[in-house]
This record gives structure tokens, C-alpha cells and sequence, in this order.
């Protein structure tokens, strides 16, 4: 397999991460401190408590995409390593993350880093926390709706490439991959496959799998071509 990864775009982004991060500590611990000792300065207490928690949202939002040793780029690449040549896997490179160009297929791959459990049915998503619900909400992203999100990626992906390429209809294949090794999957009827990033190799090659190929040698040529194969 080979991997296209856009390290300036992701060592850019970690900054962010980090940066924010930092800030929104700081702003915090200012906020937490007026309120102690100074208690006459509420309002400004209150607004250093929201914004210091909006910057924490964003840092944990960069961080786990773009710091964290197991951050998405790594988790698929680890993942997939041992596919042979004809697999192109782009980090960051296109209008969608992360793209995974296979001999037959043109996979969309949404990654998601939360723990804990996740139950889908159908296309209705819930995260059940229980009582780590306090530290879940301050130190990870909530689980939002995945089945939207990829099906946005595909889109995104999908407008690129009617601009490039105009006069080929290409078959693009969503897929919504969990990466978090502690993330137990309870999930039923979803429009989009869902996977462990672990299995993601062996569904690739199962039947369910399978059912996403229909990429013809011409269009995956034209393809390799526009996303650039970095041979």
C-alpha cells in the first residue's frame, strides 16, 4: 500500500491543537480564580469560564485529530499496512481526510476517536456514557450523527471530482471507521458501513466489502491521475 499523507497540513492543525488548548486552560483557571477572589467581577468570571471552555472544545477537537500518537492518519495506515501496492491511501490530500483508492473501489473513510459505547439503529445514533458522562463531555467530542457525516464527506468528494472530471460518473464508497481501542460497537441497519479501524482490512475483503467495488480500470486510472499517485 502507499500512503499519501499531507504532513504540513497536519503539522499545522496540531499546533492549533495545542495552542488552543493551552489557552483555553489559562483562560479557565483566570475565570475559576476571579470567581475565588474576586467575586465582585462575576460577569468577567463567567465569560473567561465559556470562552476557555469553547478554546478546550476546539483543542480536544484538533488534538485527537492531529497530536494524538493514534490519531486518525495513524490508526488507518497501521490498520491497512500489508495491502499491496495497487492501494492508495490519501491523508488530508483531498477535499475529503481520508481516501482509500483500492484496485476495484473508491473508499470514503470517516474516522471516529470517542470511546465508550455506541449504538446506531438505523441511522439514529446515540452514545451511552453512564456515569463517565462528566469526563466524556469535557474530554471528548460528542458522537454527533456519523451516517450525515460521511454521507457530507462523500458529497464533498463528490463535487471535487464532477469539477475535475467532469464527463466520468465515479462510484464512491462511504465508509465510517472507529478507531478508539476501548469503543465497543452496538450498531443495526445503518446506511453506512460501520467498522472497527482493527477489521477494517478484513471487511475490505469480505463480501460486505465487496458490494462497494464497481470502480472501472478507467476511472480509477483518471483517478490516480487527479489525486496524484506520488510514485
Amino acid at each position: 500500500m502507499k500512503v499519501i499523507r499531507n504532513d504540513a497540513y497536519i503539522q499545522k492543525r496540531g499546533k492549533i491543537g495545542r495552542y488552543t488548548s493551552l489557552a483555553g486552560l489559562l483562560i479557565l483557571l483566570v475565570g475559576m480564580l476571579t470567581s475565588i477572589f474576586r467575586s465582585q467581577y462575576i460577569t468577567f468570571s463567567f465569560a473567561c469560564l465559556l470562552i476557555g471552555f469553547v478554546l478546550s472544545q476546539v483543542g480536544i477537537y484538533y488534538g485527537n485529530r492531529f497530536v494524538r500518537p493514534d490519531r486518525p492518519d495513524e490508526a488507518l495506515t497501521k490498520a491497512l499496512k500489508g495491502l499491496d501496492d495497487r492501494y492508495y491511501l490519501y491523508h488530508y490530500q483531498l477535499p475529503t481526510s481520508h481516501v482509500l483508492l483500492a484496485p476495484d473501489a473508491c473508499y470514503v473513510l470517516t474516522v471516529y476517536p470517542q470511546s465508550g459505547r455506541i449504538m446506531a439503529r438505523g441511522d439514529r445514533w446515540r452514545q451511552a456514557l453512564g456515569w463517565r458522562w462528566l469526563f466524556a463531555w469535557l474530554g471528548q467530542e460528542g458522537i454527533g450523527n456519523p451516517t450525515k457525516a460521511a454521507q457530507f464527506e462523500v458529497e464533498s468528494l463528490q463535487r471535487y471530482l464532477t469539477k475535475k472530471l467532469p464527463d466520468v460518473d465515479v462510484p464512491l464508497a462511504p465508509v465510517i471507521v472507529f478507531s478508539h481501542p476501548n469503543v465497543a460497537l452496538d450498531v443495526a441497519g445503518t446506511t453506512v458501513p460501520v467498522v472497527h479501524v482493527k477489521k477494517l482490512k478484513d471487511w475490505l475483503r469480505s463480501p460486505q466489502g465487496a458490494k462497494s467495488q464497481g470502480l472501472a480500470l478507467g476511472m480509477r486510472t483518471e483517478l490516480l491521475k487527479l489525486f496524484g499517485n506520488h510514485e
